[in-house]
C-alpha cells in the first residue's frame, strides 16, 4: 500500500508539472499539495544549484523552469492576497520560495558555498533577479523593486539563524499546503497582564463635535508620475495597471 502511494503522488507531481495551468489533480488534501510542491522544490533546488556550481542548464532544468513559468498568472500573484490565489499561482508561489530558499541556504551555510562572502547580497539578488526572469514572474523593474526592498531581511536570516524553507515560507504564506513550518523555537508565548481592568465603555474625555469643528479632507498613499500622458495605455502586465 505505501509503494502505491508513493507511486500515485509521484504520478500526481508529475502532472502537476508538466501540464500547464491547474490540473484537476490539485483539488487534493493539503499534505499532498504540501508534499507534490516539495518535490518539485527539491528538483528545482538540485538543478538549479548544478547550475550555479557548473554554469550548465540541463534539458531538465530548462524544461522544469519553462513549465513552471507557464504556470501562474502574472499579476494575481502581486495584487491578490494570498488566500485568494488561484490554487495553480498558490502552487507556484509556495514552490518557488522553497526551493529558492533552499539555494540561499546551501550556498550560505555550506563549506565554500558562494554566498559566504562580504558579496552575499549581490549574489542572492543575482539568483532571484535569474528567478524572477526565468519564471517569467513580472517584468524586471517590479522584481527588482521587490527584492531590493526584501533582501536585506532575507539575508540576515540566512546568515543569523537555522531556520529552514518550511519555515521561513510559513512566515508570509498564507496558504494552508505551504504553512508547514513546525520549528519549536518559532512557537511564542506571551504573558499578558490580567491586573489592568478591561474597558466598559468610551473614554470619558472624548470632546463632543461642535459648530467650531474643522472638517479635513486628507489625500494618502499619492502617487505623482511626471511621464503621465491623458489616454495613455492602462492596461500592462505590471500590478499597478
Amino acid at each position: 500500500m505505501k509503494s502505491l502511494i508513493v507511486l500515485l503522488c509521484g504520478l500526481i507531481a508529475a502532472t502537476a508539472v508538466h501540464l500547464p495551468g491547474v490540473p484537476v489533480d490539485f483539488e487534493l488534501e493539503d499534505k499532498v499539495l504540501s508534499a507534490i510542491s516539495d518535490d518539485v522544490a527539491q528538483r528545482l533546488e538540485q538543478e538549479y544549484y548544478t547550475f550555479l556550481k557548473t554554469g550548465v542548464e540541463t534539458p531538465a532544468f530548462q524544461k522544469l523552469t519553462q513549465q513552471l513559468a507557464k504556470a501562474h498568472t502574472k499579476k494575481d500573484i502581486f495584487t491578490k492576497n494570498l488566500p485568494d490565489l488561484e490554487t495553480r499561482d498558490s502552487f507556484v508561489v509556495c514552490t518557488l520560495c522553497r526551493s529558492v530558499i533552499n539555494v540561499f541556504i546551501r550556498s550560505v551555510r555550506e563549506e565554500g558555498g558562494e554566498l559566504n562572502g562580504e558579496d552575499s547580497a549581490v549574489l542572492m539578488k543575482k539568483i532571484a533577479m535569474d528567478v524572477c526572469r526565468r519564471m517569467e514572474l513580472q517584468t524586471e523593474e517590479v522584481c527588482e523593486g521587490l527584492i531590493d526592498f526584501n533582501l536585506p531581511t532575507v539575508e540576515y536570516i540566512m546568515h543569523n539563524s537555522e531556520m529552514d524553507s518550511h519555515s521561513f515560507c510559513s512566515l508570509f504564506m498564507e496558504v494552508s499546503f505551504c504553512n508547514t513550518g513546525s520549528n519549536p523555537a518559532y512557537n511564542w508565548t506571551l504573558t499578558v497582564d490580567g491586573k489592568v481592568p478591561a474597558p466598559t465603555g468610551p473614554k470619558s474625555d472624548t470632546p463632543t463635535h461642535s459648530a467650531n469643528d474643522f472638517q479635513i479632507c486628507q489625500f494618502s498613499d499619492i502617487h505623482h508620475d511626471p511621464l503621465y500622458e491623458p489616454g495613455s495605455l492602462a492596461a500592462c502586465p505590471e500590478p499597478l495597471c
